[in-house]
């Protein structure tokens, strides 16, 4: 009788450690036959083996519990190599970046593509939704369909989608609103953001940004987003060259070659960005030397600036030289958006420097222009530490 138990409770371990995470079909075969048999969706992780992305979500996502009951109930999941095994399935449905997460219903239609990875709760929503009509988005959907011009609409259907970081279908979206205006209205403040999300599918978009340059950068924020979408439309291929170091600075200058041609307004500033990726990924010694140069001379977001300084400003040593450099970062974000926050950074880094005239004439300013209390007072605590 005690055996017996014994047997029940290992085999009860067993079925719940099976079922703690996505349990995947051997092949694609298997699980099309399976799908068709108990009428469930198919979801497959298109991946690489080299992709760390694709590792992760194998890692800390897949072998999540709630994720495993969700998925398992409701899908026949299966795991394809797109460079191995699975090259004709890459080619039929258009796989070119790892990971692709891909929704089949039971009729091997495609009812979802997203390319990306994504965490447990994204993956999650994402799947319930696949499985369950969310009224959001139905009623989203209803409204768009009304009317595809009205921007709302547009906006509140494509956010839907963003939600689960479907950007495939987030971008169809956009495509479609876009398709429906005039093109002289595609480059304006409310609809730059379609613009992006469009773009990032279809580089038709990116190219008519571009041959529109200058009115893109009379919008707020227009330089940042263009220079970004240009980044993010050659992201594939720069994850790609990051994965593998076999090769990689010739893969890397090729890309940038491709963006010095077709965008060469911009291509120093991409590049310079690019540069100091690589130098992260393979470089470590002279990773500063390469922010120090993006930082100083060509990135025009003061967010991403900003947060760069910060990093450098916890780090429980000062280094001189690395300050010295970051001050001009510093200076630089203050020029193109003087505010109180950004000054202090700037009052904190010569105060470290031992700047002490400077940095108190600075803390002084900054608080003449202080918005708030709390901005007041973190600039009168400066100035009472700089007396």
């Amino acid at each position: 009788m005690k055996f017996n138990v014994f047997i029940l409770c290992v085999f009860m371990i067993l079925s719940n450690l099976s079922y703690a995470q996505i349990v995947f079909e051997k092949s694609w075969e298997s699980a099309q036959s399976r799908a068709k048999q108990e009428k469930k969706h198919i979801f497959v992780d298109a991946y690489a083996d080299w992709c760390g992305p694709c590792k992760q979500m194998a890692k800390e996502v897949f072998t999540d519990v709630t994720v495993g009951e969700f998925y398992n109930t409701n899908f026949i999941s299966v795991k394809i190599d797109m460079e191995k095994e699975g090259t004709a399935f890459a080619s039929k449905y258009s796989v070119d970046a790892y990971p692709t997460l891909i929704y089949f219903d039971a009729d091997l239609k495609v009812v979802n593509k997203n390319v990306g990875s994504l965490g447990v709760s994204q993956f999650l929503n994402l799947g319930r939704r696949i499985v369950q009509k969310s009224p959001e988005l139905e009623t989203a959907k209803t409204n768009f369909k009304k009317d595809p011009k009205d921007a709302a609409f547009a906006k509140a259907y494509m956010y839907e989608f963003l939600k689960t970081n479907d950007m495939g279908e987030a971008s169809n979206v956009a495509q479609k609103y876009l398709n429906n205006i005039p093109q002289e209205q595609h480059i304006t403040a409310e609809n730059l953001e379609f613009l992006y999300f469009a773009a990032l599918k279809k580089t038709k978009y990116l190219d008519y940004a571009y041959q529109n340059r200058e009115k893109v950068l009379q919008i707020k924020s227009g330089e940042i987003i263009l220079k970004q979408l240009i980044l993010e439309v050659y992201t594939p291929d720069l994850k790609e060259v990051f994965a593998v170091k076999e090769e990689v600075i010739k893969k890397v200058e090729n890309i940038k070659t491709k963006i010095q041609k077709k965008y060469p307004i911009d291509a120093p500033a991409i590049n310079a960005k690019i540069d100091m990726v690589y130098a992260q990924n393979f470089e470590g010694d002279n990773m500063f030397k390469y922010m120090d140069i993006y930082y100083s001379k060509y990135c025009v977001n003061s967010k991403e600036i900003n947060a760069s300084i910060s990093n450098f400003l916890q780090s429980p040593k000062d280094n001189a030289l690395i300050l010295q450099k970051i001050k001009v970062w510093s200076e630089r974000v203050e020029s193109m958006e003087k505010n109180t926050s950004n000054m202090l950074n700037t009052v904190d880094i010569l105060k470290r420097l031992g700047y002490k005239k400077e940095a108190l004439a600075k803390a002084e300013e900054a608080k003449s222009i202080a918005k708030d209390a709390q901005e007041t007072k973190q600039a009168e605590k400066y100035i009472q530490e700089l007396k």
